[in-house]
């Protein structure tokens, strides 16, 4: 017969192993949920990023060079330039001088260049104009060469390929990187180019090219180490990747069982979506994260899963390891004073339920320098852990990027919760409402940057005013403060500070209109009001009022 003691210890040691194995199952399995949930922020983040860095470099060269190919065709008198070379040279020059001058679109850009058709211009018209990689008191460098189609042959690939690949397939387009060789020395570059017209017909074609080591410098800058960002187009043919430099076209893909699993994600199901995709690349499990830029290339990352759910796994080893110690702990504690052992892991035990129940608030009440103690120091730091890493994960859900206020999904929330209480007949609370005067004004006059700014200044009284996390961004150029339930002074005062503090700013800032904000409050009457649309409705009336009150005294602002 087993002695009551032997039957308890192994009773309590299996007891300890059973709460110990919940516990990491639970942690596993929220560790494994808010990993996933992170990794996916993340690279979302990552690729929205990329993709406006991308498109910003794109966008600028192909502004320029349309800006470029406009001025030439309206520029090109075509009998003349047939007839008088020394009308061409003018033209040429007047190019030079034109993509010479300082322009901060032109901040990509590493050559210049165009040239008329043998047709049009039998003399041979055409210019290189590189940029130098050195600056002397903030002016560029460039240096100019002669560009004659006349001395190269349709299939010069690395001299003239750009000239004639654009006639051939007669609109803009981008071209897969090419070692060019016009400058003098070999330099790969990806162009750009738009072909010239008159009247019709095909005159000619001008270009600019982009150091492929620009784009590398965006492409490869992702902070995960084995990471990759690659540009690919819809037919599968590959722009640029690090593994591909000189470029592939998708006919080439067949030896490749790789390339060919991104080939059949390029659907709208994968591009654009914001989600991430698990393949194989190399023999390793990969995320791939698609999007489309604006000029419709395809920009993909690349992510190895293990460094995605690195953080996962360490959480993972070390919730195992405190496992470890539990059992092994729990055992000598067991032998030593069992009767003491019952209370607290009755304690532990019941934290640990409502922990998994998602009552990460709850307190471990246990403490001790024993194993037990280690038990409950443990679930309490994973819960901690835990509460930590889902409050860093709602906090980036509910604020607003741009000016630190809180978003739209966090104005949504509080209003759920504003609901119940009335339900509850517990709501006392107070609306203020704001809305940015004359924004559209400057976003038309100055551009959607210093727009972008007077809201930040906004953002910035009110939350000057009233505590941040009281205040909401519902829209463009609309805010809301909610407060507890404030009399009719306390309300005219916290205005009256708004109104000094914008004043203030205003009268410091050196602007020629300063900033201009509608305002109304509205608070909750338990007797009238049934719901927190009235209370809302009269707050936007409020607000209404002052803004129509600001356009009659400013009526060109509107």
């Amino acid at each position: 017969m087993k002695s009551l003691r032997t039957l308890f210890i192994r009773q309590l040691i299996a007891t300890i192993a059973g709460v110990s194995a919940l516990l990491t199952a639970l942690a596993f399995y929220c560790v494994h949920m808010a990993s996933e949930e992170h990794s996916g922020r993340s690279m979302k983040y990552l690729s929205e990023l990329k993709t406006n860095m991308v498109d910003e470099c794109f966008s600028s060269i192909e502004k320029s060079a349309h800006a470029i190919a406009l001025k030439l065709e309206s520029k090109a008198d075509l009998e003349k330039l047939r007839v008088d070379s020394e009308y061409g040279r003018e033209i040429e020059q007047s190019f030079i001088s034109e993509v010479s001058k300082p322009n901060k679109s032109h901040e990509f850009a590493h050559s210049f260049y165009f040239s008329f058709d043998k047709k049009t211009a039998p003399a041979g018209v055409g210019s290189y104009v590189v940029m130098m990689d050195k600056k002397s008191n903030n002016k560029h460098f460039f240096s100019t060469m002669k560009f004659d189609l006349a001395d190269f042959s349709d299939d010069d690939e690395p001299y003239a390929g750009w000239f004639y690949r654009t006639k051939k397939e007669g609109g803009s387009n981008w071209f897969a990187p090419r070692k060019c060789r016009n400058t003098g020395k070999i330099i790969e570059t990806a162009s750009y180019t738009v072909p010239l017209h008159k009247n019709g017909e095909f005159i000619g074609a001008a270009g600019i090219d982009v150091k492929l080591e620009r784009l590398r410098e965006i492409l490869d800058d992702i902070e995960y180490d084995s990471a990759f960002s690659f540009l690919i187009d819809d037919n599968g043919n590959i722009i640029y990747h690090k593994d591909f430099p000189d470029g592939l076209r998708a006919e080439e893909f067949s030896y490749d069982n790789d390339l060919r699993s991104i080939k059949r994600l390029l659907t709208s199901d994968h591009i654009g979506t914001g989600k991430n995709f698990a393949y194989k690349w190399r023999g390793k499990m990969h995320r791939l994260i698609m999007s489309r830029l604006e000029n419709d290339i395809i920009l993909g990352i690349s992510v190895p899963e293990s460094e995605i759910l690195r953080w996962q796994l360490k959480m993972m080893f070390l919730t195992v390891l405190v496992l470890v110690l539990i059992i092994a702990g729990g055992a000598a504690v067991a032998n030593l004073i069992a009767s003491k052992i019952i209370t607290p892991l009755q304690a532990i035990t019941d934290a640990a339920s409502r922990i998994a129940r998602g009552e990460l608030n709850t307190p471990v009440p246990f403490k001790s320098e024993d194993e037990i103690g280690v038990l409950a120091e443990s679930i309490r730091k994973i819960s901690v852990e835990l509460k930590d890493y889902i409050a860093h994960i709602n906090e980036m859900a509910y604020t607003d990027a741009m000016t630190g206020c809180r978003n739209k999904a966090a104005y949504i929330e509080k209003v759920k919760e504003l609901k119940r209480r009335i339900d509850e007949e517990m709501a006392e609370f107070t609306v203020f409402m704001f809305d940015v005067n004359g924004l559209k004004g400057v976003n038309d006059k100055f551009g959607h940057e210093n727009g972008d700014q007077l809201i930040k200044d906004a953002a910035e009284i009110m939350k000057s005013v009233f505590r941040a996390e009281k205040v909401y961004r519902i829209g463009g150029d609309e805010f809301v403060v909610l407060e507890e339930k404030l009399d009719d002074e306390k309300t005219a005062g916290l205005m009256d500070e708004f109104d000094r503090q914008l004043s203030e700013f205003n009268h410091t800032s050196g602007t020629d209109d300063g900033i201009s904000v509608s305002k109304g409050a509205a608070s909750f009457d338990s007797k009238t009001d049934t719901s927190t649309d009235t209370v809302f409705a009269r707050a936007d009336k409020a607000m209404y009022r002052d803004k129509e009150h600001f356009y009659e005294s400013h009526r060109r602002t509107r």
